[in-house]
């Protein structure tokens, strides 16, 4: 295998990690910020703005292309709503998360 095989391969590998690093850091601020307040059929405001999102980042050491991820990926799932900002946990995200 070349060594630009390898890198690739490595790079692929680090994306993966980092995705599942982002999702674990939000799984654990939904269950430790989000549960304690939120009843079913409301909804939770989890950032008010893209510099808490980076805030967030660097304080748990979450890559920010692995946020943006995953927050594209909990748009298209309904766990987030579809406004860029403020990021609010959805009904469906409460019942499903909490």
């Amino acid at each position: 295998m070349s060594i630009l095989n390898e890198m690739i391969n490595f790079r692929e590998e680090l994306v993966r990690n980092d995705r599942l690093h982002a999702m674990k850091i939000m799984t654990r601020k939904i269950y430790y910020k989000v549960t304690s307040y939120a009843e079913p059929g409301e909804r939770f405001k989890l950032f008010d703005c893209k510099n808490a999102v980076n805030e967030f980042c660097d304080n748990n050491q979450v890559d920010i292309r692995a946020m943006e991820w995953l927050l594209d990926s909990m748009r298209k799932e309904d766990l987030i709503g579809n406004k860029e900002m403020p990021i609010i946990l959805t009904p469906h995200a409460i019942e499903k998360l909490c």
